[in-house]
């Protein structure tokens, strides 16, 4: 039995047996390097950079010019099997557009330009940089091979930090073994025939998508389902009791949504009134008092797809009544009343209201007022009684207090 041993590889044969092989080796040296800030960045939009040649641009070692290695080749093979992993990947004719109107001409050039500029020209959160390290063809009558290296990072555009990093090299190799004549005669020209541009493009192709099984998944993006979100509040800054709050927003059509005031109201339902226009309505209860309370939206698919909405109010709610008004008074002139109460200091007070009552029960506002006293005509005829109220600067209006007229005279 017959050894024959190339580098690493050995093919163990017997005689008048002869047979062919290609092997694609991914040798130990292989590195990769993911950093541990990779989902923390999260990068979505990346933009792959020309590649750079940094061997002879005759292929190394290797003096056979027709086997010379394109890194323009090699960034797109490398790009079409990157582009389907899910990031906002950038087509390469518009980052070269990008790069050239900005005076960037060559992939040397990338190297005297900041991350964080290149990310703003390209409008792309992470970069991959590419460079084609070693490239060499070896060919000794039965064996031949075709081996090249790639070293490839991604780099932040906000932090400048590496995310990932892959050094790596793929060798193709090509045997023809045998004893007898016609078997020799067919090694050397099959192993010959493999030094050729489609076989170094077969090793681009490989080790390229072997690289990229190595860049970590894409961070998967929520679909949006909802956007645009307001209230109404009627204009008013302060909200008492009984004041309607509405909430609108606009998303995909068959949304469940409510809504939710902090410190005051959870899940308040919302409808769609037209199609994709939603729309929730809460009335302020008594005692539900907030400062600057924020509405949140929650809505969501039936399949689970959900988003939440955060609306920032400025608004006061205030469904405190103020205290009443209380040991009043009504003092008899020839064609006036003089009407006085006593009321305590307090800091929510905006007025007091002076309303009359007719012999049918109706009450119709004479006039509002800060003093503590006032005048009233005696020559309303119609009038049963008066009644005061306080109200403070919310609009939230106290009991009254009545002050009954007698019927046989002008005189409380």
């Amino acid at each position: 039995m017959l050894i024959f041993v190339f580098g690493a590889s050995s093919l163990i044969f017997a005689p008048g047996y002869g047979f062919s092989d290609t092997e694609e080796v991914k040798p130990k040296e292989s590195k990769v390097v993911v950093s541990e800030r990779f989902y923390v960045i999260s990068p979505r939009r990346i933009a792959v950079l020309p590649f750079e040649n940094l061997i002879n641009e005759s292929g190394g070692e290797n003096e056979e010019e027709y086997l010379s290695v394109d890194a323009e080749i090699v960034r797109k093979i490398f790009y079409g099997h990157f582009s389907p992993l899910g990031y906002h990947d950038i087509e390469l004719d518009d980052i070269d557009n990008a790069l050239k109107a900005n005076g960037i001409n060559s992939a040397s050039d990338l190297k005297k330009i900041a991350p964080n500029r290149l990310g703003k020209i390209l409008d792309a959160d992470a970069l991959i940089y590419g460079y084609i390290t070693g490239f060499d063809v070896a060919y000794a009558l039965l064996y031949s091979q075709i081996s090249m290296g790639f070293s490839m990072m991604m780099v932040s555009t906000k932090t400048g930090e590496v995310l990932w990093r892959v050094d790596d090299i793929k060798r193709d190799h090509s045997f023809k073994v045998g004893l007898d004549p016609l078997s020799i005669f067919s090694g050397l020209v099959q192993t010959a025939a493999h030094l050729n541009k489609k076989n170094v493009i077969k090793v681009v192709e490989n080790l390229s998508r072997d690289i990229v099984e190595t860049i970590p998944e894409a961070v998967k993006e929520k679909r949006k389902v909802a956007y645009n979100a307001w209230f109404d509040s009627n204009g008013a800054a302060c909200q008492k009791t009984g004041d309607a709050i509405k909430v609108y927003f606009k998303g995909k059509t068959g949304l469940k949504a409510v809504f939710h005031i902090d410190y005051v109201v959870k899940d308040v339902p919302m409808q769609e009134k037209n199609t994709g226009l939603y729309e929730g309505i809460y009335r302020l209860e008594k005692g539900r008092n907030a400062k600057n309370p924020r509405i949140i939206i929650h809505c969501g698919e039936k399949k689970g797809n959900e988003e939440s909405l955060v609306l920032t109010t400025g608004l006061l709610f205030d469904t405190t009544s103020p205290p009443a008004p209380h040991k009043a008074t009504l003092k008899n002139f020839s064609d006036e009343f003089l009407l006085r109460w006593k009321y305590p200091k307090v800091k929510d007070f905006e007025a007091f209201k002076v309303y009359k009552k007719d012999r049918a029960g109706k009450y119709t506002l004479l006039f509002k007022t800060t003093d503590r006293s006032c005048m009233l005509n005696k020559k309303t005829e119609d009038v049963k009684s008066y009644v005061l109220t306080a109200v403070d600067q919310c609009g939230n209006e106290s009991e009254g207090i009545e002050i009954i007229l007698r019927k046989e005279n002008d005189r409380p």
